[in-house]
Order: C-alpha cells, then structure tokens, then sequence
C-alpha cells in the first residue's frame, strides 16, 4: 500500500520536492492511520492520519470534485475525535511529508470552508529551488576561510562538537545531527560546518539525490552567541556550492519561514511552493461563516448566550439510516449560507459515519440535488421486509 500511495502522491503533487525513500519511510510508519476511498480496486484518494496530524490527504485527479475529499477531511476528523485529539493539524506532526497544504493550486481554500485556520499569524512557510548553472556565489567553497571562521564538511569526530553547538541553536534539529552516519565519507546526507579556533559556531545539513540530480540543504543552525554575522548566509552559499561541484543540477529547500527567506535568497534561491499552515479545532465546528457549531449525536448546532441560532437534525431511522429532517436558522442570520454549510456538515459527519442517508427537510432534499457528489454518496433505497 506504500508504493501505491507514493504514487498518488507523486501523480498530482509533481512539485514537492521530499526524497522518495523519506516520503516512504513516513508512510510506512506502523503508528500511521490510513482512510482510503477506492473505486473498484483503484485507489481514488487517501488520507494519512499520525496522531493528530493529517500528513496527507490526496485524491487523484480523475476523482477530483466528487466528494471524495471532503468524506476523507470528515473522516479524518471523526476519526481523531474518537481518539481524544482536540486540534488537528494539516502536514507536520512529528514527521511531515509537506509542511502544511500547497497554496499553488488553491486547495488551500477547500480547508478554509471546512474550519481550518492559518496557524502561523503573519508568518508564511515555504519551500525554494534554484537552477544549480545559475548559484551566483561561485566564490564561496568547502575549505574556505572568512572572517576567521573556516568552512568544511563534518567527520565522526566532529559528532560531539556539533551536536553541542546545535543543542544552543536549535534543539528540534538534534535528531538529524546526531545521526552517526551523517559524518561518514560518502553519506548521502553530509554536514557543513563552521568553526572557529576548534569551536563549532554553526552547522547545514545536505542532500544529495544522484538519482533526482537534486541537492537540498537544510536544518541550518547557528549557535546563539554567533547569530547575525553572517555565518548562516555562508553555510547556504557553501554547502550548495558543494551540491553544484557534485555535478547536480537543481537545489532546494523546504519548510522555511517568512524571517529567512531573504537569507536563503542571498544564496539564489527563490520561493516555488507557499503553504498554509492549517489546523481546527475539533471541539467546535467553526466554518466560514465564522460561526461556532457544536455537535451532537444527530445535531449540528450554533447557540449564543443560551439563543439558538442555527440546527440541523438527523437521526436514526427504523430502517438503520439518518434522517436529515429538520433544519433552523434565526432570521436575523438568513442569507448568508449557513442553511447550506448545515446541510454540507450533516452529510460530511454521515458520511463520515459510513452511514447513508435520506432528506425528509425539504431544503435539504434541494440541497444534495444541487450538490450531486454529496447527495450520492448518501443514497441509499431502504432494505424491503
């Protein structure tokens, strides 16, 4: 199942740029829970729950715009409500597969009218690349020396003088800079370093795809004692040097933030993929509207100071399905499309449920036929005695 939804994956997100074998390794992780929706014995589209973190949820274009991700979303939430997660967050959890949801093509905005917010405020989080026959700092090399402080590729020796350095600048990249294997001649994944009379002032970790003719770096850390001197900007320009000496022909980075791109950008790279960082809080249901639902077993409902404001309905019925009955919202709040998002959050909760459904509330029978990729997945002719 991993390879074939790498591959959907790959199909309809051609632009992000994480190693095969890493993107593998997160979905294979036994701790992973997996919501598919096939289509006879096509896999259609997939959601990719770790904890309380949707690493993906991908439908492959062919089956786009029938529902299938909206019951996947409803799915997933339901799913890690069950589980006690109060908020939900879309791509990096312990490990991430993208940061959050790609911006290029807009499905952003799918999240948006479900509830999810921008969870980092005025920062943005991006990934770059530039064209290796085009890095403008041809001067800077492995080996180099500026301002006293040399510039070189890390051996097993260096392993605790690193990791010391990295433990002041930033601790969530321990992981990557205590990894032996990474100081080895030959490493895929090679660390450059910056150091000064026997002291490691700050540290890069690379990439190196033969097969992708790609390089990436990464993870730049520098200690706090020796932030804004420019040693950061240096460990860019070197360590991507070192990609274009290899002979690679593209470089990127991924999941860096509105404060750094400039930095990154001294180095040649540019901005390809803007993410919004999305998460909800699954205790209410918030929409677009701005209005905060709750929900019940067979009730979705928005109350202020003890008023009701909004509700659908939609119980059990005799024949083992949900009845969308009833729907209510106050007058003063007509015309704004919350009957509609009602009727959207009922059949996503059904759906997610794995029940079906019958309308017996007149503006929701209207509802589901103008919204077909909904209203047939809730069909069902109920069971003759």
């Amino acid at each position: 199942m991993t390879e074939e939804i790498y591959r959907l994956f790959k199909r309809n997100l051609p632009y992000i740029e994480r190693g095969e074998e890493t993107v593998k390794q997160i979905l294979s992780d036994p701790e992973n829970h997996l919501i598919l929706h096939k289509v006879g014995e096509t896999l259609a589209g997939v959601s990719v729950i770790n904890d309380s973190t949707v690493y993906l949820l991908c439908v492959d274009e062919p089956f786009q715009r029938q529902g299938i991700g909206s019951s996947l979303l409803a799915r997933s939430e339901e799913y890690a409500a069950s589980k006690g997660v109060k908020k939900l967050t879309l791509g990096t959890g312990k490990e991430y597969i993208m940061p959050g949801v790609p911006m290029n093509e807009g499905a952003h905005e799918f999240f948006k009218k479900r509830g999810y917010r921008h969870s980092w405020g005025d920062m943005s989080c991006f990934d770059m690349e530039q064209l290796l026959e085009d890095f403008p700092c041809m001067d800077h090399f492995l080996g180099e020396t500026r301002n006293g402080v040399t510039y070189r590729l890390a051996v097993p020796e260096d392993l605790e003088r690193v990791v010391r350095c990295v433990s002041d600048a930033e601790p969530k990249f321990l992981r990557f800079y205590r990894n032996e294997n990474f100081y080895q001649k030959d490493t895929q994944r090679p660390i450059v370093m910056a150091e000064r009379n026997g002291e490691v002032l700050g540290a890069i970790l690379l990439y190196i795809g033969r097969e992708e003719n790609m390089g990436s770096v990464g993870a730049t850390a520098t200690a706090h004692p020796y932030r804004n001197q420019g040693i950061a900007t240096n460990l860019v320009k070197v360590g991507t040097k070192h990609l274009k000496d290899l002979g690679l022909k593209r470089a990127c980075l991924g999941y860096t933030y509105t404060q750094i791109v400039k930095m990154y950008g001294k180095a040649g790279y540019r901005v390809s993929v803007e993410y919004f960082m999305g998460e909800k809080d699954l205790t209410v249901r918030r929409e677009g509207n701005g209005m905060d639902f709750q929900k019940k077993d067979g009730r979705i409902y928005a109350e202020s100071e003890g008023k009701l404001l909004a509700e659908i309905t939609f119980p059990d019925t005799a024949e083992g399905i949900r009845d969308i009955d009833h729907t209510f919202v106050d007058e003063s709040l007509r015309g704004q499309g919350i009957a509609g998002e009602l009727v959207r959050m009922a059949a996503e909760s059904i759906i997610a449920e794995g029940k079906k459904a019958k309308a017996s509330c007149s503006y929701a029978a209207k509802w589901l036929e103008k919204h077909p990729e909904y209203g047939k997945q809730l069909q069902r002719q109920p069971e003759k005695n």
